[in-house]
């Protein structure tokens, strides 16, 4: 070991050429132009989306829950109104099933009065 340290090595150091760190350091540039380029685009994309909420949801897709209860830490049965159509619909882990349809406390004010 200590006859390596004092030794000529037969082989020489890689020559690295003197233009490498400049593309480097332009590779890094256009990285983080295109970095804020997708970053100021998804900012813009989600002002339009608020300013305009027409254009993120389409027509007839409305969903309101309007009761929740939990059965159990992991079932739960909702209300929920779809475009003036009240649903009953039970949740569990890994399903959701339609339970019935409601009437419309709208319509049963109707009907009442």
């Amino acid at each position: 070991m200590v006859s390596l340290i004092g030794a000529t090595n037969p082989i020489p150091p890689p020559t690295v050429p003197v233009h490498t760190g400049t593309s480097f350091g332009w590779m890094l540039v256009w990285m983080v132009l295109v970095l804020v380029l997708v970053v100021g685009g998804m900012l813009l994309l989600t002002h339009f989306l608020k300013r305009f909420p027409g254009l993120s949801q389409r027509k007839g897709e409305r969903l309101e829950i309007e009761e929740s209860l939990a059965l159990t830490p992991k079932a739960s049965v909702h209300i929920i109104n779809i475009e003036g159509e009240r649903r009953l619909i039970g949740t569990n882990e890994g399903a959701i099933t339609h339970l019935a349809h409601l009437h419309s406390s709208q319509v049963s004010e109707t009907e009442n009065g």
